[in-house]
Parts: C-alpha cells; sequence; structure tokens
C-alpha cells in the first residue's frame, strides 16, 4: 500500500517538474521573441529609411545620382584617372607643357607688338619708304665702292624700282579709265579711275644707270618714294604761320611758287654733316611731290612720286646719320585703316668701305 503511494507521488513531482519545466521554456521562448521584436521595432524607428531626416537623406542621394554630371565632375573624373593610370599621367604633363608653351609664346608677341614695338620702326608706318633697302641693322646702307665693290645687290633694288618709270608715257587727253594721265599741263589729280604718269628725267640726270646710281665711285643715290599710304592727301601751307614751320630753303621755294609737299634731309649731327662733305643734291630739285599726284586709291597703274638724293663723295669707314622726312601740315592726322599714324621721319645710316 505504501509502496503504490510512493510511486503515485513520485509519478506526480515528474508530472509536475517536467510541466514546469515546459511552462518556465515557453515563458522564456516568449520572452526571447518579445526581446527580439522589440530590438527589431527599435533599429526600425532609428532607421534613416522610416525617419523624415532619413527620408530626406535618401531623397537628397537619388537625386544627386539622377542629376547629370556638371563639368566639374567630368574635371574630377579625369583628375582621378590620370593620378592612378601612369601612361595617362605623362601624356597629361605633355599636353599641359605644350599648352602651357603656347600660352606663352601668345603673351610674348602681344607684349612685344603693344609694348615693345615702336610704330616708328615699322617701314609699313611711315610716309616715305627708301630704295635700296638696309641691309644691315639700324637701317643702315652698307657696301664697299669700286668695280669689284658689293654695291650690286644695291643697285639691283634701284633698277627694279625705276623699271617701271622708264616705262612709255601712258596718257590720254580725254579721261579714259585705268589709264596715266599726264598731269603736267592741265588742272586734273588722281582719282579712283587713273593716275598720274610720273616724269623721272630730272632723276635719271642725276641719278643714272650707266654710272650705277653712283654707288661704284662712292657716291650712293638713294630714293625716296611716297610710302603709298592709302587716302591721304596732302594739306598745303594756307597762311604765313604754317609757311615758317618749313625749313628755311623749303620755305623759300614754297614763296617761289613750288606747292610741296617736300622731301629733305638733314645730318643728325656737326660731325655727320662734316663727313658728307658736301650738301645734298636732289631730284626733282625743288625737292616736291606735287599734289596732283594724290591720293594713293589703290588705283592700276599708279606711280609713287618720289625724290631722289645723292650723296657726293661721302667720308669713308663710318657710320654717317640722316635724317629724311616728308614736310606738309596735316602729316600728324589719323588716317581711316591705320592703327597708328603714320610717321613722317625717316631716319637712317650710310657707310662706304
Amino acid at each position: 500500500m505504501l509502496d503504490r503511494n510512493l510511486k503515485s507521488k513520485i509519478v506526480l513531482f515528474k508530472q509536475n517538474t517536467e510541466k514546469k519545466m515546459a511552462e518556465e521554456k515557453e515563458i522564456k521562448v516568449t520572452v526571447e521573441e518579445q526581446e527580439t521584436e522589440a530590438g527589431e521595432e527599435e533599429a526600425t524607428e532609428h532607421s534613416p529609411l522610416n525617419s523624415k531626416d532619413g527620408s530626406a537623406k535618401s531623397s537628397k542621394e537619388r537625386l544627386a545620382k539622377e542629376k547629370p554630371k556638371t563639368l566639374f565632375d567630368h574635371i574630377q573624373n579625369w583628375l582621378d584617372l590620370i593620378q592612378s593610370n601612369q601612361l595617362y599621367r605623362k601624356t597629361a604633363i605633355i599636353i599641359a607643357s605644350f599648352i602651357l608653351a603656347i600660352v606663352l609664346l601668345f603673351l610674348i608677341i602681344v607684349i612685344w607688338v603693344l609694348v615693345v614695338r615702336d610704330p616708328l620702326l615699322d617701314p609699313n608706318y611711315r610716309y616715305l619708304a627708301m630704295i635700296p633697302k638696309n641691309n644691315e641693322p639700324k637701317n643702315t646702307i652698307r657696301f664697299s665702292s669700286g668695280e669689284l665693290g658689293s654695291w650690286r645687290e644695291l643697285t639691283d633694288q634701284i633698277d627694279q624700282f625705276l623699271s617701271d618709270y622708264n616705262s612709255t608715257r601712258l596718257f590720254h587727253p580725254y579721261r579714259i579709265r585705268h589709264i596715266r594721265m599726264d598731269c603736267n599741263d592741265i588742272t586734273i589729280t588722281a582719282n579712283y579711275n587713273r593716275s598720274c604718269f610720273f616724269n623721272a628725267d630730272e632723276a635719271f640726270s642725276l641719278c643714272s644707270k650707266r654710272d650705277n646710281y653712283g654707288y661704284a665711285e662712292g657716291s650712293p643715290c638713294v630714293f625716296l618714294k611716297f610710302n603709298d599710304i592709302l587716302g591721304w592727301v596732302p594739306e598745303l601751307p594756307r597762311n604765313e604761320n604754317q609757311v615758317y614751320q618749313l625749313p628755311p630753303k623749303l620755305m623759300r621755294m614754297y614763296n617761289s611758287g613750288v606747292t610741296g609737299p617736300f622731301v629733305d634731309c638733314e645730318p643728325n649731327t656737326a660731325v655727320d654733316r662734316e663727313n658728307l662733305g658736301g650738301n645734298l643734291k636732289y631730284a626733282p630739285a625743288n625737292q616736291d611731290m606735287p599734289p596732283r599726284y594724290f591720293p594713293y586709291l589703290n588705283q592700276q597703274n599708279y606711280m609713287s612720286p618720289f625724290v631722289a638724293v645723292k650723296f657726293d663723295k661721302p667720308a669713308r669707314n663710318i657710320y654717317i646719320g640722316i635724317t629724311c622726312r616728308l614736310w606738309a601740315i596735316n602729316l600728324d592726322a589719323q588716317i581711316e585703316g591705320y592703327y597708328y599714324k603714320p610717321s613722317a621721319v625717316l631716319p637712317f645710316h650710310i657707310y662706304i668701305e
């Protein structure tokens, strides 16, 4: 009887124990599930996807991804690529060096044109042009005289220049288009359709090809021609004050009826005057370029007026400085189509060996 009761108690105890263990296990699982759910809810609440700030940030990121790339972005991408690749890096250095060299060259040219270059040294900005051209720096004509001298290149330039003036005189008593007219005896001037024939006989008598224009004997001639300044018309003196601006010898010529504009040359210093050895000779003798040869309008068969200047046996083996200039009233006027005002002054040197 006792054994049966004891067994019943033992069985009951085991059942209770197993039941409690099952309940505790169930409670533990429930607690763990609750803790897991609570953690997931907390994480969800703090997630940027479910918060207002997070939603804004996510929107910005999406907009940034959707926004087209700017030039800066492309540059940044290229820089990143150059930094990560050695070949690209070397290529970039070469290209950058080339671009830098081009920029520096451009700056040098701009500085030289705007600052360094003197427009008076540019023959295109002078009223007068000299033939022959200088063959040494500082506008110097240098040669050796004598039959075997080094003057032939200079006289060849003069031959070429005078070839047009040696041609047959082309003129017509009527005003026919595109011809040279004999303007000596009629009161007409050059215009778009005609140019006046320039009679160079007096110059040929002073400086002839037969004596090599004086270069062989050391008495060279230079020819000072109007430099074809487009549209310029010389303004002549209209009153005594303007006449008094001329040098005395040109004033005398003007008072005698020669209108000008005039060409005149003077040595730079007293030493240069002494080395010249005597007065300069001119052809035409009145040193003028008559107004009938102006304006130059790019006419066909235009003949630029000129004045020949002869140096009569100047000193040898020394630089002689001379300045020639054109004399007119309106030489300081700004001429349309010219950035600088042309200079009326033409300085040069002669050196005879």
